[in-house]
């Protein structure tokens, strides 16, 4: 038979799926030749001597993966999946785990791509905490460049968490949402300016003022029991606006 082709058997198992292990026990091969038969096998052993020989084997198979290695993916695997504890082959695939997260976040463009950068990036690592600036100073720009309410606060969602864009972001987003609620006429556009102003914000509680002085109106003016429900449904949830609801609904009520 030819010379053991470790690849081609790979491929094969890969298009197949049928297992590398049986592949080799039909070919006679008895080799360790894959990461994962070597450490399968250092698992497997009982004594010292020949598991130190299965870890060598392990780290040797290992680094020639990490040799192999062009992506972000396949370094990371090649870390956490593949390479011993504390190994040699582990440590080389931090390097280039690093180096090839680098790589990604120099080349980012944009929010998703920085974003996409420091999460695929390896915890605390020099590429991440580039990542994370990188990111920062794209999200800088998408704030400046906002100029609705809905382009703040999607501003603010793709902002990295409590970072100097995001409460940028917060804040134009509050700006743009208090000129709506200077706008407001209807308890409809009470109600959605309130819905779409930021979590607890001057925005936020100027539009429920709001939406309740406009509810209290529709009460008032409530001829029947069903317009007075209606009222009331329109109304914010547990406002004064509400009680009164209730008050006149039970007045016109036959």
């Amino acid at each position: 038979m030819k010379r053991f082709d470790v690849k081609k058997a790979e491929r094969l198992s890969q298009k197949t799926g049928i297992p590398l292990a049986e592949i080799k026990k039909v070919l006679g091969i008895e080799e360790i030749t894959t990461v994962e038969e070597a450490r399968e096998a250092y698992y497997r052993v009982s004594n010292d001597s020949e598991a130190q020989k299965a870890l060598a084997k392990w780290n040797e198979l290992s680094l020639k993966k990490v040799e192999e290695i062009t992506t972000v993916e396949e370094a990371r695997k090649a870390y956490y999946d593949r390479a011993p504890n504390d190994s040699e082959a582990g440590k080389k695939a931090l390097v280039k785990w690093n180096k090839l997260s680098l790589k990604e976040v120099k080349d980012a463009a944009t929010v998703e791509e920085a974003r996409e950068a420091y999460c695929r990036a390896l915890a605390n690592s020099e590429a991440q905490k580039k990542a994370r600036v990188k990111w920062n100073e794209l999200s800088l720009k998408e704030v400046k460049d906002a100029a609705t309410v809905e382009e703040a606060r999607e501003a603010y969602c793709r902002a990295l968490a409590n970072s100097e864009a995001q409460k940028k972001a917060r804040v134009k987003w509050n700006k743009f949402s208090l000129k709506k609620v200077e706008e407001i006429t209807t308890v409809e556009e009470a109600r959605e300016a309130y819905c779409r102003a930021p979590n607890d914000s001057e925005a936020g509680k100027k539009a429920l003022v709001k939406w309740n002085k406009l509810s209290l109106k529709e009460v008032k003016d409530a001829a029947t029991a069903e317009g007075a429900q209606t009222a009331y449904d329109r109304a914010p949830e547990g406002s004064g606006a509400q009680k009164k609801a209730i008050k006149k609904m039970y007045e016109l009520f036959e």
